[in-house]
């Protein structure tokens, strides 16, 4: 087409989680399956498409397979005689997909969903019947791989790292000729060895580098030190290693570095996840090392405990990753498991669906029309367990998004259903709206969701403490999230004002603002050039929001304009090299990612946006029709189509979810409980604590009763019953043991001046908090909270009165 992707003329334009760029031009759009999802909530048909095509759908998430059930839907109603649209047509790709279980899956009936039987004249054909494969054709492409031979180890690996590092460091002396008897250079010459044949050619070492799969980044990072250092070791003549990590964690200097072409006269060595398998391509491989370990999530949704656990790959994803080594010529793949093993591996890896939290999916369900109850009827390709539904439904329950009576979204409900959040996130903004703290809410949640952003080396863990000490905070990590972002703000304030105050990029709608930045902090108290670059570069920072709605994409596909929204901007765009360099400089020093703090500004701004967007909408409605929505109470009788019942009448679903985000006054003492000359600081931080609270009570746990205890307390979860420990990186520890040595110091001064006695200092136990807030539970080698902040009990009956009692 001439263009490229979200080029100036917008012919072609892009969709990803809090970035759009598209227009009424827009011919070809990419986007992700969570976008599409979200914009099938209000399009069921999905009108402003004529053809879709879903790629690696072998990678089965649960957005994947809900959208083809979507997708699916859509082709059956649009081919329809009385459809206003024209067909749909869908093009489902991969290189090692099941195409026999798709081809069934779109050639079955799409019968009951959920959302009302697609009358059987125009449903499809079943898998039995005789033109079941013309209804859903199957393409083959051939590839056109080079030859790649396999071996595996004559027994299975005790120890995949060390394994990983024998075979990479093998096959490199083995390559370049060196006997493998031989103990050092003077005894390989003996058996025939040629140091200038070893010498190979920089060219022929940088076709033939290896690729390494290990399923985790503290794997990789053992195994990445261990090749280094054996590289070191090898005699002059030999050619080194040139090892690269790959793994998503790492910053984005480091990850560059592993498609860079190696130095001259050294060998690139990637040691990667499964990253490397299909989402990106190293170029210049042709050795292959699989340990045949992947590193799966799984949630259980009884305990809402979320775990990371390796397990063996699937034949598929081995296959896949034997085939980066024939890329650009011949190549080989050294599998560290049995051959024999082979045949035990499960041929396809497991859905998403069956291991993952539902909670997303089921509201989106629901707020297309979907019955709580009939969830497990809607089409997918398979069908989840009946208790992650259960689950998920339990959980929107407690978030009142759904009403337990009708079965239908709730007006918070199509509220946290409108916000581009998973609903918890949602639920919490909310909260924090009517708690008067929405800007250090939605700081804590895109922080939240920003990956990486507190940089620890493993060799530096102290230094990183003691450089981060000024953000944290005695409440806890969600009220030093609100410090960094403070700290951050002042910050890029400064730079501006040395900068000669070009405030390009305010708080404003539209980035006119040139205010100052407002600071106010709570309680006392790396990225290499080319992220320069992408400041002076990349104008636009955050996501721009879309000028107009579908733009139609053929011949009788709507195309309804709207005008362009103000927005507010990041306060880091406009910024140029020079101060984007002392911004990273900052960065470095506090061992934090200002590429996630960037991104975490986009996102902050967004979900502002949507919050305002809403605001207005309900104003405009609300004066309109003279009427109130309860935010937190069920529409008895809405209407399948969305409508919610409220006060005055029937009302829309959007009207519904812009009521409960009406505005509210900030946070005074008053109404966090505290005596009128509280600090700004302190009046903010008990605001964002108890919307946390609010937000979501089934996150609060309690310390466990344990009689002469002394140490680090356990917690048990309000909402499940779980047993867990505070993560060790949790800014709480640090606080405890400060508290726990001030309590012992003060006892022993009482005892030297005899008005007391050193047996009564505090154990560390009773120092920490009786009560605390937390953002997940994780099972790594014993199960954890993370992210944790301390909360009051006497909150509790008040915010959480479903959970809790006044006597409690």
């Amino acid at each position: 087409m001439g263009t490229s992707v979200g080029g100036p003329d917008g012919l072609v334009g892009y969709s990803v989680r809090f970035d759009t760029r598209a227009g009424p031009r827009t011919r070809v759009r990419f986007a992700t399956d969570g976008m599409l999802l979200r914009e099938a909530q209000t399009d069921h048909l999905l009108g402003r498409y004529g053809v879709m095509i879903v790629d690696e759908a072998h990678e089965r998430s649960v957005s994947t397979d809900v959208l083809l059930g979507v997708v699916r839907r859509a082709m059956a109603l649009r081919a329809r005689p009385d459809s206003p649209l024209p067909p749909l047509r869908v093009v489902v790709m991969s290189a090692t997909l099941d195409a026999q279980k798709f081809s069934r899956f779109f050639a079955a009936p799409a019968g009951e969903d959920g959302m009302g039987a697609v009358p059987d004249e125009v449903a499809e054909p079943s898998s039995g019947s005789a033109d079941a494969a013309a209804a859903c054709p199957v393409v083959t492409v051939p590839g056109r791989q080079h030859p790649v031979t396999v071996a595996y180890l004559s027994s299975p690996s005790d120890n995949v790292v060390d394994d990983a590092v024998a075979a990479a460091m093998q096959t490199h002396l083995a390559d370049v000729g060196w006997p493998a008897a031989a103990g050092d250079e003077e005894a390989a010459i003996a058996q025939g060895f040629d140091p200038a044949a070893a010498s190979l050619t920089d060219a022929s070492l940088s076709r033939n580098g290896y690729l390494v799969f290990l399923p985790g980044a503290e794997e990789i990072d053992d195994a990445v030190s261990g090749l280094r250092a054996r590289s070191e070791a090898l005699p002059p003549s030999l050619p080194r290693l040139h090892v690269c990590p790959l793994y998503a964690a790492l910053p984005p200097e480091v990850q560059m570095r592993a498609f860079d072409q190696p130095p001259l006269g050294a060998r690139k060595v990637v040691v990667s996840t499964n990253i490397a398998e299909t989402s990106v391509t190293v170029s210049g491989v042709s050795t292959v090392i699989d340990s045949g370990i992947v590193k799966v999530r799984g949630f259980a949704s009884l305990t809402g405990i979320q775990t990371l656990r390796p397990a063996p790959v699937a034949q598929a994803q081995a296959r896949q990753r034997a085939g980066r080594a024939g890329r650009e010529g011949p190549g080989r793949c050294l599998r560290l498991f049995a051959e024999a093993d082979w045949a035990m591996l499960r041929p396809q890896p497991e859905a998403e669906i069956h291991r993952a939290s539902l909670d997303s999916v089921v509201l989106r369900l629901v707020s297309m029309g979907v019955h709580p109850g009939r969830v497990q009827a809607f089409p997918l390709i398979e069908a989840p367990p009946p208790e992650s539904l259960r689950g998920s439904l339990t959980r929107l329950l407690q978030l009142r998004a759904v009403d337990a009576s009708s079965g239908q979204l709730t007006a918070r409900g199509h509220a946290m259903a409108a916000l581009p959040v998973e609903p918890a996130a949602a639920s919490l903004l909310l909260a924090a709206r009517e708690a008067g703290c929405l800007e250090d809410m939605c700081a804590v949640v895109a922080l939240s969701d920003a990956e990486g952003l507190l940089q620890t080396p493993r060799d530096k863990e102290a230094a990183a403490m003691r450089a981060r000490r000024g953000f944290s905070a005695w409440e806890g990590d969600h009220v030093m999230m609100v410090r960094l972002w403070e700290a951050f703000r002042s910050v890029v304030q400064a730079v501006r004002g040395r900068a000669g105050g070009a405030a390009k990029g305010g708080e404003g709608a539209g980035g006119a603002s040139t205010a100052p930045v407002r600071t106010v902090r709570f309680g006392g108290g790396s990225e290499a050039d080319d992220e320069e670059t992408a400041f002076a570069d990349a104008e636009e920072g955050g996501a721009a929001r879309e000028a107009a709605s579908r733009p139609g994409q053929g011949k009788g596909l709507p195309g309804r304009r709207r005008a362009p929204k103000r927005r507010r901007e990041p306060i880091t765009k406009g910024m140029g090299r020079r101060e984007a360099a002392e911004l990273l400089e900052w960065c470095r020093k506090r061992f934090v990612s200002l590429r996630a703090l960037r991104r975490a500004d986009a996102v902050r701004c967004q979900l502002l946006d949507a919050v305002e967007a809403a605001e207005q909408a309900a104003d405009r409605g609300h004066g309109r029709r003279g009427e109130a929505v309860d935010g937190g109470a069920g529409p008895a009788g809405a209407a399948r189509e969305g409508g919610v019942a409220g006060t005055g009448g029937a009302v829309s679903a959007s009207s519904a979810a812009s009521a409960a985000l009406r505005a509210t006054a900030a946070a005074t003492p008053a109404s966090v409980g505290l005596p009128d000359g509280a600090s700004d600081a302190e009046v903010r931080s008990a605001a964002l604590r108890r919307a946390l609270v609010a937000g979501f009570p089934a996150q609060l746990a309690q310390r466990i009763p344990a009689a002469g205890s002394t140490g680090r307390p356990e917690y048990r979860v309000a909402g499940s019953g779980a047993a867990a420990a505070i993560h060790p990186a949790s800014c709480i520890h640090e606080h405890a043991h400060a508290a726990a040595d001030r309590a012992r110091s003060k006892a022993r001064a009482s005892a030297r001046r005899g008005t007391g006695t050193a047996e009564g200092a505090s154990s560390l136990w009773e120092v920490y908090p009786e009560w605390v807030f937390f953002g997940e539970l994780v099972s790594t080698s014993r199960p954890y909270l993370r992210s944790v902040t301390r909360v009051e009990a006497d909150w509790l009956p008040e915010l959480a009165p479903d959970l809790f009692r006044r006597e409690c």
